[in-house]
């Protein structure tokens, strides 16, 4: 599997763009503060233990699905997707503070087929460290 991902994100007054590469189990990313970063998918403590670990489930607390949609466009004429649409509206109780948050994303599936391969800048091959340091 792989794919380049072109992510953008509007919060509020905030806008975040991101680019994320995932190429031979390989995921490339930019987290703010550490810059690029590398984790093979099929070894990752950090990918693994994100939504498992009991130190996250103290942290967060109790998470309350208010409304969830989901929804899929197929190309008719190539059977391929074609967009993603995934929304949702949770409240988490964070130690003290009870968080409201809702999304709204949208995944558009471009370019099927117009390109051989997804290739990683050598840059990013060169500055991105292990996740786990």
């Amino acid at each position: 599997m792989a794919a380049e991902i072109n992510l953008q994100m509007q919060m509020d007054e905030m806008q975040m763009d991101m680019t994320i590469y995932l190429v031979d189990d390989i995921i490339y990313m930019v987290i703010p503060g550490m810059g690029w970063v590398k984790e093979d998918i099929t070894e990752s403590e950090y990918l693994a233990q994100s939504f498992e670990d009991p130190e996250m489930d103290e942290l967060f607390g109790d998470v309350d699905l208010l409304d969830l949609f989901y929804s899929i466009k197929i190309d008719s004429n190539t059977f391929l997707p074609a967009e993603n649409r995934i929304a949702f509206t949770v409240t988490i109780d964070m130690m003290v503070e009870k968080i409201f948050l809702k999304q709204d994303t949208i995944i558009k599936y471009l370019e099927f087929g117009t390109f051989d391969a997804i290739t990683v800048p050598g840059e990013v091959i060169d500055q991105a460290v292990p996740l786990d340091g």
